[in-house]
């Protein structure tokens, strides 16, 4: 049965690493972008698994296509992974 497979995988990174300045007062602040609840189960489910399905990972989240959708597109455009669309 041929279907639509989305993957979602990681971005390696090439051992090029920037400083994170620290605020004042020493603490640092989050990143909004990733510490929202569901984009750091995007990113926590990938950095355990080399890629998932965009099935296994709605499935894992327990959230809706939508949702999971608009998440990994923020995550994909600031460069934190990539989404390749095949079918099977």
């Amino acid at each position: 049965m041929a279907g639509k497979q989305n993957t979602v995988r990681k971005e390696r990174e090439k051992g090029i690493t920037a400083p994170v300045p620290e605020p004042a007062g020493g603490a640092q602040k989050l990143d909004r972008l990733i510490h929202e609840r569901l984009r750091l189960g995007i990113l926590s489910a990938l950095s355990v698994n080399e890629s998932l399905s965009f099935g296994e990972l709605k499935k894992l989240l327990d959230t809706t296509d939508g949702n999971l959708s608009v998440h990994a597109r923020k995550l994909e455009e600031a460069g934190y992974l990539s989404c390749a669309k095949s079918f099977e």
